[in-house]
């Protein structure tokens, strides 16, 4: 009955006292220590699942890190009444094969049939069944392993390559356009830019083959001959059908699209990509990261107004509205994007656009409606997460569930938590970089020699209503997200390199010579 209903702890305590070893000991005698101890706590479980009954009692192991400060995943397991074979996942991770170290005592609460306090942050474990053979889930979780290691090797290189390539591309473009000489290099600076957009897409592609295994090499041939392929077919295309917004259109899309068509096929690209989330280095396993909400919120707001650009009729903004709706509508549902600080950036920045796009004029009541459209959306996505079971739920129909039993002390928790994460963050990230460098080069273009920008305007009437409401979008983003100015940098480098690529097609001296046909 329930009143029979106990818990022991065991502790492997020949691992813990190994680990306080490895400061004392070399590397090489600190492995067969751990290897010793690891063996002795191996034979100890044996021991205790010879002396319990699997159809009454229920068994949950914990392993422990093996190095201070490794991140390496540990390893969970759990076997008992109703356990079948397959993975453990929870509400906190979205995915089959991980949970997350507070997950374990609602777990255990759940096997005695004990209420979870109202206060825990974990959930219950759930099994995802899986039918492999033990050997073939090991490999698999040996293998996410490796490729979250792997990401984080990912990370700093790829930032620096584009952050590094998109400056160096802004100086050249810079003098050549101070001197009148941009001429005979339009092409290639344009063909540059592209390829620096286009990388952040072709990093996700990336995620397709099993990197862990392929190496760092395959990495960077695969994401930079990709990007570079995809800028020259798109600047081949635009000239054949004399269309030369077309190529920076197509390579935004390529943005946009591969973010959407992931986040809803189950964000498998997302998952320990360079611009993704990897489970040893990140909370939140599922929809779109951080890094993902500024290269999507800067491309779609730049495409809406290249599409209104060209149709400017009634019909062609219906359509930009539509795309930024679409785009919001995957930031928000909880089995997507599940992006609470995205919602919370992109509604706003919505009303931005449509604000600047008709010409209203900012007015209280125009701030007052955009708070009132980005409580809304909060609230449904919120409600519509409720309406998942609760295992299912994400973190945003679990704060919900938080705040209807506790009142707003989760909230407020949340909320300071992502503040100091936020500065912690904002100061320790190359992508930060990436904002003074696109200020410095759009205070070119504004106060530049024969003014850069009046051109752009001139060309394109509508960008205005695009980069007004990318920058909202960029700025609340960095704000409301606990990865601070990253999100405001990731969008700086697709703003500064699409005006780029705009000055060179709209706003430069034509081309004495282009050295695409000399050169082939």
């Amino acid at each position: 009955g329930p009143d029979d209903r106990q818990v022991l702890v065991v502790e492997a305590s020949d691992l813990a006292r190994t680990m306080r070893y490895r400061s004392a000991v070399d590397r090489g005698r600190y492995h067969v220590l751990w290897a010793s101890a690891l063996a002795d706590a191996d034979e100890l479980v044996g021991r205790l699942l010879t002396e319990v009954d699997l159809e009454r009692d229920a068994v949950l192991v914990v392993a422990p890190y093996n190095l201070p400060g490794d991140r390496d995943l540990t390893a969970i397991a759990l076997a008992g009444p109703g356990v079948r074979p397959g993975y453990l996942r929870s509400a906190s991770t979205q995915r089959a094969g991980f949970l997350t170290l507070v997950d374990v005592g609602p777990t255990i609460l759940a096997r005695l049939g004990v209420p979870r306090p109202l206060g825990m942050e974990g959930r219950p474990a759930e099994i995802t069944p899986d039918g492999a053979s033990l050997e073939a889930k090991v490999d698999r979780l040996v293998s996410l392993n490796a490729a979250s290691r792997f990401r984080e090797r990912l990370l700093v290189p790829t930032t620096a390559a584009a952050v590094i390539t998109m400056a160096l591309l802004l100086a050249v473009a810079v003098v050549l356009h101070v001197s009148g000489r941009v001429g005979p290099w339009r092409r290639w600076l344009e063909a540059g830019a592209l390829t620096v957009l286009a990388i952040l897409p072709w990093s996700y592609l990336a995620r397709g083959f099993p990197l862990q295994d392929l190496g760092i090499g395959f990495y960077w041939t695969f994401t930079v001959l990709g990007a570079a392929a995809t800028a020259v077919a798109a600047v081949l295309l635009g000239r054949q059908l004399d269309r030369p917004r077309l190529p920076l259109v197509l390579v935004l899309s390529l943005v946009v699209g591969v973010l959407v068509v992931d986040v809803t096929t189950g964000s498998r690209l997302s998952l320990s990509a360079a611009f993704g989330y990897s489970p040893t280095g990140n909370s939140r396993l599922y929809g779109i990261s951080n890094y993902s909400y500024g290269q999507l919120a800067a491309a779609a707001f730049l495409l809406a107004a290249l599409l209104v650009d060209a149709r400017p009729d009634r019909r062609g903004r219906a359509g930009a509205l539509a795309l930024l709706v679409a785009v919001l509508v995957v930031l928000g549902v909880p089995k997507w994007g599940s992006d609470v600080g995205g919602v919370l950036a992109f509604t706003p920045a919505i009303l931005v656009f449509a604000t600047v796009l008709w010409r209203w004029r900012m007015r209280l009541r125009t701030v007052l409606i955009a708070a009132g459209a980005t409580a809304t959306a909060i609230t449904a996505f919120g409600f519509l997460d409720l309406a998942r079971p609760p295992e299912e739920r994400a973190h945003l129909g679990r704060l919900f569930e938080r705040v209807g039993d506790e009142g707003l002390g989760p909230l407020l928790s949340i909320m300071e938590r992502k503040l100091l994460a936020n500065l912690r963050v904002s100061t320790s990230s190359l992508w930060v970089v990436a904002i003074p460098l696109a200020l410095a080069f759009w205070l070119y273009l504004a106060r530049g020699p024969r003014r850069p920008v009046q051109r752009l305007w001139a060309a394109h009437p509508t960008l205005s209503a695009g980069l007004a409401a990318a920058t909202v979008a960029a700025v609340l983003g960095s704000l409301v997200n606990d990865s601070g100015a990253i999100v405001g940098g990731v969008a700086s480098l697709v703003l500064a390199g699409s005006l780029l690529v705009l000055l060179l097609t709209d706003a430069s001296e034509p081309a004495e010579r282009d050295p695409t046909e000399a050169g082939a």
